[in-house]
């Protein structure tokens, strides 16, 4: 049964469901080919089929769900077919014609409520796959950022400029200057070793700032 689906499922997931609702569809229609006549009986007999089958096309998209849940989706698909259980009470009495019918609308019924199950973990998947997707991205991007700044930041040059700095800021004892100084050298201290000169340095501004 060809069906043309709602969500754009990926080809290798979309065969994978096909499988899966295939089977599940063949077995409803040997289930009920001959239990037309017991009213109602096809319901206990669908009802693990196609729970099973909605577990089963949850896992080919990544999604593990429960049998509650899966009863759950299933109470709500195939409220679609609530004709369903008309057309059994007409037909289903009636020998022959009633098995024929009955094991038809099974397989139909299931392959429908299959397919209406891949659309709806399609839909969570392909969410999942764009959040992961942006994520990725824009970790990719802070990384290669995070790696041009340190390429552009070369730790010698600062500390010969900041040294200059520092020495001209003591001779003159310009208060605001040292603070800035002070300021700038304790964001960059963690690297330094315990021994650079320039920790002397910073040791003298505290002094000159009192």
């Amino acid at each position: 049964m060809s069906r043309k689906n709602k969500v754009d499922i990926p080809d290798d997931l979309k065969t994978k469901c096909n499988v899966i609702i295939h089977g599940a569809s063949t077995a409803s229609a040997a289930a009920c080919a001959g239990i037309a006549q017991i009213p109602l009986a096809d319901n206990a007999v669908l009802a693990p089929i196609q729970v099973a089958m909605i577990v089963s096309i949850a896992k080919v998209f990544d999604q593990n769900i429960g049998e509650g849940v899966a009863r759950g989706l299933l109470s709500t698909f195939a409220a679609t077919f609530v004709g369903r259980g008309v057309t059994q009470v007409l037909f289903g009495w009636v020998p022959f014609m009633g098995n024929a019918l009955n094991s038809a609308t099974a397989a139909a019924l299931t392959e429908a409520i299959g397919w209406m199950a891949a659309d709806h973990f399609a839909k969570g998947y392909q969410l999942d796959q764009f959040e992961y997707e942006d994520t990725s991205d824009r970790k990719q991007e802070a990384e290669q950022e995070k790696t041009a700044d340190e390429e552009e930041f070369d730790i010698d040059l600062w500390k010969k400029d900041f040294e200059k700095r520092a020495r001209a800021a003591l001779e003159k004892k310009e208060p605001t200057e040292l603070d800035a100084l002070v300021s700038e050298f304790e964001k960059m201290e963690q690297n330094l070793p315990e021994a650079d000169p320039l920790r002397d340095l910073y040791d003298k501004m505290l002094e000159a700032r009192c």
